[in-house]
Parts: C-alpha cells; structure tokens; sequence
C-alpha cells in the first residue's frame, strides 16, 4: 500500500505545528505563584492548597503564595480573579 504525499506532508506539519510552541516557551514559571482559595484560613480547602503549593514549590522550584480570598460565597474570590 502507497501512501500518498499529500498526507504525509499533512502529518508533517501537524507534527511541527504541534512541536513548535514547546520548543519556543520560556523556564515557566518566572514569577511567584499565587494559588487563591476561596474559603477562610485553616479550613479543609485552604489545608490542601498549601499542600499543594509544597508540593508545587519542589516541583517547580518557585514561591507559592496561598491567597486566601473568603466570603460571599465565593464571589469575592472569584472577582478577584477575573482582575
């Protein structure tokens, strides 16, 4: 079975338009990350973030600033956010 070249430049380029944009991105992140939670400090959610955040500072070797944002529920979290 041929297989015919226009598919084979097809996959070609697919492959390089898949392949370009890592080879193109800076060390991420350059600036410390800011995780938001939207509940008050010491509760269930706001435990996990900055266990994830520890996690996220070995992984990537950045600052983790975990933003608790409460009230509202949710909303002010959230409008904080979309700034």
């Amino acid at each position: 079975m041929k297989i015919p070249h226009c598919f084979l430049a097809i996959v070609i380029s697919l492959a390089a338009l898949v392949a370009a944009p890592t080879l193109a991105q800076d060390a991420f992140p350059t600036r410390p990350i800011r995780l938001i939670v939207p509940q008050p400090t010491g509760t269930g959610g706001d435990i996990v973030a900055r266990m994830m955040g520890d996690k996220f500072k070995q992984d990537l070797g950045q600052t983790v600033v975990v933003d608790n944002r409460a009230g509202a529920n949710g909303v002010i979290a959230m409008a904080f956010l979309a700034k």
